[in-house]
């Protein structure tokens, strides 16, 4: 008998052999099959009807980092690794809340990059658990946005397979829009701030000092500026310093991806663009009776005036021009003092500069010329005479600056005429702001010409004279104001605003034909009374400050005034700015 040299015996080819092969090669085949039927188990929003929760989108990309036996086994472990994913919310859900928390698991393998992007191309931030199996994200999403989900899963044998997903957000239950102003194409004063306005009260620390990262400010010159937010629905941006001459200043913001609190969202985009003009800078004194008018530095103008009474002074501090108006009817209804009592008028009053929401304008007073330059006498307003008032008018800009120094009464924060340039830090603190280079020049409205002067109407040439030989430069106190504090810290309403009344302002359109659309302010935090006001026709959309104007003109000097004021509206020259006609009833200081 032959035995081998190892002592067993070579088995025979064919046969009992060849089934063996046979079986093991179909248990192998089994498992593959198994393996792509394999459902993910995850857990997750409802799915769109059709749709199984965390499915993956198909056609996949797979590739390989090490050796396979085949293409067909390299498919079916990529198909295995992408079927145990899930993820929250599922592939095709829509109307998906804000707050919602992204998820990507992955039950088998190990999750290598997850990427969730909106359609406008921001990134949702998030983090992978130590273990690699689920990824959670960290950051609000967009009301009303498109997202998708990206990931990788990693699985043994070096096989990584790709995987998207998409879904869609619900709206805002509250949206918060904005307006801006200047208007597009103005030509403003040095002093003229940025106003933004919102549709609904910004009352959380967040939202306030999260909007600044949407709103975007360029110049043409570069200088530091601040943030300010003067009640929960306006807020302000200024220079440091009064605007450089010639100043060109666009305006832009997104406020999509705001979010302000729970269930209110920023909306809507803002842009205006403006430039600024020549420096108008007036200074007032109470104790001199004078008024000093200088047109970038120069002394062109030095007049007799006559300010607020001491029983009804004006109020000191710098103010700017509001707007500007040809004529206003001034009746003392409007300020609680009836018609027909002492002290009551109901009149028209012209060439008007506005200068605070107080009802304070710099206006034609031809009934105490005898006492311009000697005594006070106005219940608030600057009265200088007709001529001058009318020149006052064509010279001065939205934004001009009128300083009124001596014993006036104190300015109130919630007055636009006063509130950006009277206060230091202990009281209006200015939160440092970003700003960026212009890179293309902004374009402005021309100035418009007035209508002739009605037939019968007085007429007061409006020529400005030539400037003196001689010049005097604007003292220093008229020309900074103190710059942004370095706190990084957004100043709440309740630190600047307290007291002042909530309003429904109504302005109408200019003749500029700049659409400026009516503001409508919810209530505030403070609960104060909504109070509404119909202002005239104005260059600047203004909500009427807290302050109580004081009563109306003597009795002594309104049948003066009276008799020599006209019932129609002269108007000639040309203005920097329009200058409507108008003779609507407006809450007034008086004269």
């Amino acid at each position: 008998m032959g035995v081998s040299s190892t002592g067993r015996r070579r088995p025979a080819r064919g046969g009992h052999g060849v089934a063996l092969s046979l079986a093991a090669v179909a248990v192998l085949v089994a498992a593959g099959v198994a393996g792509l039927v394999l459902s993910s188990g995850g857990t997750g929003a409802p799915s769109p009807k059709g749709v199984a929760a965390g499915s993956p989108t198909t056609g996949v990309t797979t590739t390989t980092a090490g050796p396979t036996t085949s293409t067909t086994s390299r498919a079916q472990a990529a198909a295995q690794l992408l079927s145990a994913v899930s993820v929250t919310p599922a592939r095709g859900a829509s109307e998906v809340g804000a707050g919602t928390v992204v998820k990507v698991r992955a039950s088998t393998g190990r999750l290598g990059s997850v990427d969730v992007r909106s359609s406008t191309g921001a990134s949702v931030s998030g983090s992978l658990g130590t273990s690699g199996a689920v990824w959670v994200s960290s950051s609000h999403l967009v009301p009303a946005t498109r997202y998708t989900v990206s990931y990788q899963v990693e699985g043994t044998g070096g096989v990584t397979a790709s995987g998207s997903s998409s879904f869609s957000t619900a709206p805002p239950p509250k949206a918060v829009t904005a307006t801006v102003w200047p208007a597009p194409g103005l030509i403003v004063g040095v002093g003229e701030p940025i106003v933004f306005t919102f549709s609904r009260p910004v009352l959380t620390y967040v939202g306030q000092s999260s909007v600044v990262s949407h709103l975007h400010i360029a110049m043409s010159k570069p200088v530091p500026g601040g943030w300010h937010w003067f009640s929960p629905v306006e807020l302000h941006f200024r220079p440091s310093q009064y605007w450089p001459v010639g100043e060109q200043v666009a305006v832009s913001g997104d406020l999509a991806g705001w979010h302000i609190a729970t269930g209110e969202w920023g909306s809507g985009a803002v842009s205006t663009q403006f430039a600024v003009g020549a420096k108008h800078v007036s200074i007032v004194n109470l104790d001199t009776h004078e008024m000093n008018v200088y047109d970038n530095g120069q002394l062109v103008y030095t007049w007799p005036i006559s300010a607020g009474a001491p029983r009804w002074p004006t109020t000191a501090g710098t103010h700017i021009v509001l707007d500007r108006e040809a004529v206003v009817r001034m009746d003392s209804a409007t300020v609680g003092i009836p018609v027909n009592s002492p002290g009551g008028y109901d009149e028209l009053v012209y060439w008007d500069v506005h200068i605070a929401d107080a009802g304070e304008y710099v206006h034609a007073a031809p009934w105490d010329l005898s006492i311009q330059g000697q005594q006070n006498v106005s219940h608030g307003c600057i009265n200088i005479s007709p001529a001058r008032a009318e020149t006052f008018l064509h010279f001065s800009r939205v934004g001009d600056i009128v300083q009124v120094v001596g014993p006036g009464r104190p300015p109130r924060v919630t007055d636009h005429g006063l509130m950006d340039w009277s206060f230091g830090p202990s009281v209006v603190k200015w939160v440092p702001a970003q700003v960026s280079q212009l890179s293309t020049p902004v374009s402005t409205t021309s100035p418009t010409t007035l209508p002739p002067p009605p037939s019968g109407a007085p007429f007061y040439p409006t020529t400005i004279p030539p400037a003196p030989t001689t010049t005097a430069t604007v003292p220093s106190s008229s020309t900074s104001a103190p710059p942004p504090t370095s706190t990084s810290v957004a100043t709440t309403a309740a630190t600047t605003s307290a007291g002042a009344p909530t309003t429904v302002t109504s302005v109408a359109t200019t003749a500029t034909n700049v659409a400026t659309t009516a503001t409508n302010v919810a209530t505030t935090a403070t609960n104060h009374p909504t109070t509404l006001v119909t202002a005239a026709t104005t260059t600047r959309p203004t909500t009427a400050g807290a302050a109580t104007p004081p009563p109306a003109r003597p009795t002594t000097t309104a049948s003066a005034a009276g008799s020599s004021v006209p019932t129609t509206a002269p108007a000639t020259g040309t203005a920097s700015a329009p200058v409507p006609v108008v003779t609507q009833s407006r809450r007034s200081a008086g004269t």
